[in-house]
């Protein structure tokens, strides 16, 4: 426990939001940019609060390098070596260092579940991992998953599934894009309940495929409707002929 005359208490708070961008990028597998940008911004404001531009390349360098001549003197971009994927985290760790030095501390980073920022955005020498890379005096942020990462990360196996020849599931485009849909309300809806209410309200999100409506809100329209009704609506899976469990055999 911190003294209320130590130096961390003496820096303003900053819960910020992060995320990188790369100048080329293929279907989030391929990284190959020669430059990047991080950027965080305020949660509460919505406002930029630090950026960090790292680049592999200079132009100028470059160009002297193959005519065999010293570059004339210039502003040279180049600050950075290593893999184009290693630049995001490279850049956390270099913003939250700069505002420590300028007299912020960041409380809470919103981001991408991403295990490499946040196994850099540790301590050195912390004890589940070695990869931490800020000094023992900067305040340890604690790091927040970004809802709408977090949906990405749970349709994308259903989206590959729909779209492959045979699926072994039968797990059709339809269902990939009635569930994305469904996934993003819940996680924005829910996310700050009880893990129970929370747990329940997932498990609304599947079952109705199956017309299992047990498990839905009362933002669900099917959930009060007769079976006579039901039954004009699109056909629902069978779990017995497709040998899917059950939510209710799965937590058995």
């Amino acid at each position: 426990m911190t003294s209320p005359n130590s130096k961390v208490d003496c820096h303003p708070s900053l819960d910020i939001s992060y995320d990188m961008g790369w100048k080329m990028q293929s279907s989030g597998n391929q990284y190959d940019s020669l430059s990047s940008q991080g950027i965080m911004f305020g949660c509460r404001t919505g406002k930029p609060v630090a950026w960090c531009v790292l680049a592999k390349e200079c132009a100028c360098c470059s160009k002297a390098q193959q005519i065999g001549h010293p570059p004339p003197p210039h502003d040279c971009p180049r600050n950075f070596q290593g893999s184009s994927k290693a630049m995001e985290s490279k850049a956390a760790r270099r913003i939250v260092v700069s505002l420590w030095i300028s007299g912020y501390k960041v409380t809470h980073v919103v981001g991408n579940d991403d295990a490499t920022t946040r196994a850099i955005l540790q301590h050195k020498g912390h004890q589940k991992t070695d990869k931490g890379k800020l000094d023992r005096q900067i305040h340890l942020p604690i790091w927040w998953a970004d809802p709408g990462h977090q949906t990405k990360v749970m349709v994308v196996p259903f989206f590959t599934l729909a779209w492959q020849p045979k699926s072994p599931i039968h797990c059709m485009r339809s269902d990939s894009y009635h569930l994305k849909p469904n996934y993003a309300c819940a996680i924005h809806m829910y996310r700050k309940k009880s893990f129970k209410v929370f747990n329940r309200a997932m498990k609304g999100t599947l079952e109705p495929l199956f017309d299992d409506h047990k498990w839905c809100g009362d933002w669900c329209h099917l959930r009060y409707q007769s079976p006579q009704t039901l039954q004009t609506y699109v056909k629902y899976h069978d779990k017995h002929k497709e040998k899917i469990v059950s939510v209710d055999e799965k937590s058995s």
